[in-house]
């Protein structure tokens, strides 16, 4: 409505209505949520029905899910730890021994017990090349039932089972397993006559397991007849085994 002036002019003048109060309540309360949806939003799992809107939320969720089947899987791992032990423990009550040292030639026979069942001698004693052990060709082959051949032409000498053929050459540290090249850290060589072979290597492609006793410096040879419990771990690396 306008009001007169001095010099007949008129002036616009805006009336304001107060709202309603129940409207500056609602008003005050919708700006009051955003602010502190606004302050929360990184540290709240806040929702807008199936979607996860923070990183936090999406944490907790992971979280709440994940922690039951990851106590499933360690539960899993642990009962498979404990049943390989008690296997490891049955294995060693079937599992006979045979003991060697490098630069003697006497070999010792062990049952499962440790009682001493037999002794040989050898050709010529094992020997330590490079950190390896090499004993004679056809003591560990037969020790360990598998038949074993020499190729003079080639210079080869060949172990096989009836799952496995070996071949090693004289002078190389590559064999052929099952016609597969493989790599060895010592390799066959001929010394008086005789053809010695890396223990290590030999001994476990044909199921028997390794270690090198330092305080009585021998090797020993763990196997037993029948097919291999479990498959033959490579034993921690010993500077005195091949």
């Amino acid at each position: 409505m306008g009001s007169g002036l001095p010099g007949g002019e008129t002036k616009a003048v805006l009336t304001l209505k107060a709202a309603p109060a129940r409207k500056k309540s609602a008003l005050r309360i919708g700006l009051g949520l955003a602010l502190l949806a606004a302050a929360t939003l990184t540290a709240l799992p806040l929702w807008a029905g199936d979607a996860l809107l923070t990183r936090d939320g999406l944490d907790y969720l992971l979280g709440q899910r994940l922690s039951p089947r990851q106590l499933q899987v360690e539960s899993l791992l642990a009962r498979a730890a404990a049943a390989e032990t008690r296997l490891r423990a049955l294995q060693d009550q079937l599992l006979r021994r045979i003991y060697l040292w490098p630069g003697d030639t006497r070999v010792e026979y062990r049952s499962p017990d440790g009682q001493l069942t037999a002794t040989a001698a050898l050709d010529v004693p094992p020997l330590i090349q490079a950190g390896r052990t090499l004993v004679p060709l056809r003591f560990v082959g037969e020790a360990l039932g598998a038949a074993v051949s020499w190729q003079g032409e080639t210079q080869q000498v060949a172990y096989l089972t009836d799952r496995l053929q070996i071949i090693l050459t004289i002078g190389q540290n590559t064999a052929l397993l099952n016609g597969q090249a493989v790599t060895m850290d010592a390799s066959p060589r001929i010394l008086n006559g005789r053809t010695l072979v890396p223990v290590r290597f030999v001994s476990q492609w044909l199921g028997a397991a390794v270690n090198w006793d330092d305080q009585a410096g021998r090797v020993e040879i763990r196997y037993y007849d029948g097919p291999p419990l479990l498959n033959p771990a490579a034993s921690p690396t010993d500077d005195a085994l091949g």
